[in-house]
Formats: structure tokens, C-alpha cells, sequence
């Protein structure tokens, strides 16, 4: 059983049944202007599992004399800030804000902050969520 909703030309069948890890096969009904109907060719569906939880994932190079990439995954689309802050818990600078969908994200951090480049030392990347939030410890060589 499926849901069935219109979004701007395209008529859309959501499968709320479909369980993450298996595979579904379906086809399309095609409707011409003239009335008559057609059908694809069987597709094959594999439905990716979301992901655990919220997760502040690898951040390499660390430690890093140049940009680092931070990789997070989100469970589900919500509203997320990523940002850099210093021993002290002041905010440095801001990498991702707002609404993000589910799955694996990767941004990176190249030293800038407000007011210029970071120096040496040690920072922290904290990725904030509703309920919670994740950081860890990223090293800054110069």
C-alpha cells in the first residue's frame, strides 16, 4: 500500500511499508494523454538504512597545519550547528546551521575564524541538535 501525493507536475507513491536494509522491486504505470496506460520494466530498490544517531564522525587530519574535514551523520532532518570553539567555550566561528537531511555530511574547516586564522593550539568542533549535542577535540599545527 502506498501514499500517494502531487508535487508540481509528478505524482508521487510513497511506500511506508518499505523496511531500511531490504529490497523491493516495482514498476511504473505510465499514463499517456490519450487515456492509455503502460508499464516499466521491473526497478530494483534497496532501502538505505538511516543512520544510528547523531554522530560527530572522523575530523582529519588531526592534528592539522591545514584544512580538516568533518564528517556527522544525522538520524534524521532537523536542525543542526556545527561550529569551532576554543578552550575557553567561546564560539569561533559557525561551519553548518539550520535544517539538514538525514545521512552523512562532510564540511571542512580551513583555520579561518572571525577576526582571521586560528593559531596553534587546541579547539573543539561541537555539533548541536535538538536534545543534545557531540564534540571532539580537533589539534591545530602552524
Amino acid at each position: 500500500m502506498t501514499e500517494r501525493s502531487r508535487e508540481g507536475d509528478v505524482t508521487v507513491d510513497r511506500d511506508r511499508r518499505a523496511e531500511p536494509g531490504r529490497r523491493y522491486w516495482y514498476r511504473l504505470a505510465l499514463a499517456t494523454t490519450d487515456g492509455q496506460q503502460n508499464y516499466s520494466s521491473p526497478i530494483e530498490v534497496l532501502l538505505a538504512s538511516p543512520a544510528p544517531a547523531f554522530i560527530l564522525r572522523a575530523i582529519g587530519p588531526n592534528p592539522a597545519s591545514g584544512p580538516v574535514a568533518i564528517e556527522y551523520t544525522l538520524p534524521l532532518s532537523t536542525t543542526i550547528d556545527l561550529t569551532v570553539h576554543d578552550l575557553m567555550g567561546r564560539e569561533l566561528t559557525r561551519l553548518a546551521t539550520g535544517v539538514q537531511t538525514s545521512g552523512l555530511h562532510v564540511t571542512q574547516w580551513t583555520g579561518e575564524v572571525r577576526g582571521g586564522r586560528a593559531g596553534p593550539g587546541v579547539y573543539f568542533v561541537r555539533l548541536a541538535y535538538p536534545g543534545g549535542q557531540r564534540s571532539q577535540r580537533i589539534l591545530l599545527r602552524r
